[in-house]
């Protein structure tokens, strides 16, 4: 064992965690779209487009029926009261037309019939592949995260130390081992101990504040201004400092809305999460307070709306979905991971 421990940057080992969770967010993200669009394309062929060319084909087959019987009935009278005779023109145009009509929805029919079996065939041997990817998501990356934040929590210690040597390093000989004074062992020990007992915050509380997508696709727009939300500028500068300048952002409509927890008084802090959408015109932000008080009941305002009273939340709003920002006193504290790790 080498008598010193190189350490180098702390910072990648949070860069790379930061791009793990990253990556598990937008392939979770994504395997959900493939299935949504798997199982939206399945049920607009069984039942909107099935449904559709089946009607098609019986009133399709109703007008061959007939353009058939009124050219049969033309050629059943051989002369026109004239003498002369029918040609028939119209008639035979008509059958043919109908004709064509009808091949085409039995055709329709027929590929939609082969199509649905086959697309479910297609989508069960991708549930198949991306099983793998699904469980990588799902387990792996929350284990390398785990393992990452014991990495960084023993260097962040062992960086923080600096005892003060009361005794000479003594060599043992051949070993070439060093043995340090036991006054530096315990200065250690209490550094590694006052790291262990950091209070850190439970930011899924935070999170279990925000309502379902359920709930949010219920609350109607309102132009109702929240005093509580900020009566100062909010200082962004920790948050512009501290967030990747590479990180893809996601910007939302400026007539997206943005759910607001409705609460008159006093607050100490807010906090900002983006959740899942609950369907178009929905950002997935909402903005919800810190204090353990209960509020009954939610507010949604536009995007617009809202940076007219708080311009600087712009940057902060075009974090991707799963990231939770914490305001104290008017200033960023915190920025939170999907998987509620802490960027700062």
């Amino acid at each position: 064992m080498g008598r010193f421990a190189k350490v180098g940057s702390v910072d990648t080992l949070q860069e790379l965690r930061s791009h793990l969770c990253s990556f598990a967010h937008i392939a979770s993200a994504a395997l959900e779209e493939a299935n949504s669009d798997i199982q939206r394309t399945l049920i607009w062929l069984k039942q909107d487009r099935y449904r559709y060319w089946k009607v098609e084909s019986r009133k399709r087959s109703e007008q061959f029926m007939r353009a058939k019987l009124e050219l049969k009935r033309k050629q059943d009278i051989e002369t026109s009261p004239m003498g002369g005779t029918y040609s028939f023109i119209d008639e035979k145009k008509a059958l043919a037309v109908a004709q064509r009509a009808l091949e085409e929805a039995e055709q329709k029919l027929q590929n939609i019939q082969r199509w649905i079996p086959q697309l479910e065939r297609e989508a069960y041997a991708f549930r198949g592949i991306s099983q793998g990817l699904m469980e990588l998501v799902e387990v792996e990356v929350p284990n390398s995260c785990a393992l990452l934040d014991r990495m960084i929590d023993s260097l962040e210690a062992y960086l923080a130390l600096a005892p003060e040597a009361t005794g000479p390093i003594v060599g043992t000989g051949s070993s070439a081992d060093s043995v340090v004074s036991s006054e530096a062992v315990s200065s250690m020990m209490r550094g590694v101990d006052s790291m262990k007992a950091k209070p850190e915050k439970d930011f899924q509380k935070l999170r279990d504040k925000a309502p379902a997508p359920e709930m949010r696709s219920q609350i109607p727009l309102s132009k109702v201004e929240c005093q509580w939300l900020s009566k100062d500028k909010i200082n962004t500068q920790m948050f512009a400092e501290t967030v990747n300048p590479d990180m893809k952002r996601e910007p939302v409509p400026a007539d997206d809305k943005v759910v607001i927890a409705d609460f008159s008084g006093e607050v100490s802090g807010i906090f900002l999460e983006r959740c899942a959408v609950s369907g178009a015109g929905d950002s997935g932000w909402y903005i919800g307070i810190i204090d353990e008080v209960k509020t009954e009941k939610n507010i949604a305002i536009r995007i617009t709306d809202l940076l007219q009273q708080c311009p600087e939340l712009e940057e902060i709003l075009t974090l991707p979905v799963g990231y939770l920002v914490v305001i104290e006193s008017d200033a960023v504290r915190a920025i939170v991971e999907p998987q509620n790790g802490i960027i700062k």
